[in-house]
């Protein structure tokens, strides 16, 4: 089905193991140019980076129109998120991860 969108290039990983225990596996991994394009604007989705992980934020109402108090998607957001929101690294866990940025 094609969408009209430009995509972005796609690496799978595989999934890692330690100690028994599986990593959560990644579908994608994508440099800062390739986050850029997620910025939620002409059909793109909404993506952020926080700790080396991308997450979507497409239809998360804190990030509606694709910012969130001025920060915009597409970015990498760890220095912003850790100075907002260190207590609350619960917030993580409600947003869909799609991938790991590269630096």
């Amino acid at each position: 089905m094609q969408t009209g969108l430009p995509s972005a290039p796609v690496q799978t990983l595989p999934a890692q193991h330690s100690a028994g225990t599986q990593q959560p596996q990644y579908q994608q991994t994508m440099n800062r140019e390739q986050l850029a394009q997620y910025n939620g604007k002409n059909g793109w989705p909404a993506y952020v980076a926080v700790n080396g992980i991308v997450y979507d934020v497409t239809n998360n109402a804190a990030w509606s129109a694709a910012t969130h108090f001025g920060l915009s998607a597409g970015r990498d957001w760890t220095r912003e998120f850790a100075s907002c929101h260190a207590a609350e690294q619960w917030i993580l866990h409600t947003l869909p991860p799609v991938g790991r940025l590269m630096n």
